[in-house]
């Protein structure tokens, strides 16, 4: 299940816009909510609204680019070929030498995945992909780990990446 999605410097939001899952404390509309094992709400649906030009498709488009990013971003690819979908904050030229930044958190079973990827069109900056195993009651902090970390060094001119030991042996990473 979707927890959250962050966009940041993509299309027609500069600053960070978040849409999360969360459910408020109201009690209408209780057949929308599902329950996580640990009491926590969540929408089993949204809408969202506003007027021409606000964004609306700008949040599904950074799905669609994250869903592209990790889909094809090691298939059949070279390092060289552009990244699609990843289009920086149009209204402001100087916005393109920064990275987009695209966010999301997921539920599986429990376990909260977060997928976090600054990029441009041309290049990954930083792909982080951390788990986070959520405590049994909702006033718990949960525990986090980072599974991968991948750096782009620009002295360097090229990656640094970091596995967690629970990814396996040097040759199934």
């Amino acid at each position: 299940m979707i927890v959250k999605l962050v966009v940041e410097n993509f299309k027609s939001f500069l600053e960070a816009v978040t849409v999360d899952f969360t459910a408020g404390t109201t009690s209408r509309l209780s057949g929308n909510l599902l329950r996580h094992q640990n009491g926590e709400r969540f929408v089993k649906s949204m809408a969202v609204y506003g007027p021409n030009a606000a964004g609306k498709t700008t949040i599904l488009d950074g799905l669609y680019a994250l869903r592209e990013f990790v889909l094809f971003s090691s298939k059949d690819q070279k390092p060289t070929a552009r990244i699609p979908r990843f289009e920086a904050f149009a209204l402001d030229k100087s916005s393109s030498k920064h990275p987009t930044r695209i966010a999301l958190t997921v539920d599986l079973d429990g376990d909260r995945y977060t997928l976090d990827v600054s990029a441009t069109n041309r290049q990954v900056w930083k792909e982080t992909l951390e788990i986070k195993r959520t405590a049994k009651q909702p006033g718990r902090k949960a525990t986090g780990q980072l599974l991968i970390e991948r750096n782009w060094v620009p002295a360097k001119n090229k990656f640094v990446t970091q596995l967690h030991e629970d990814l396996g042996t040097e040759l199934t990473r």
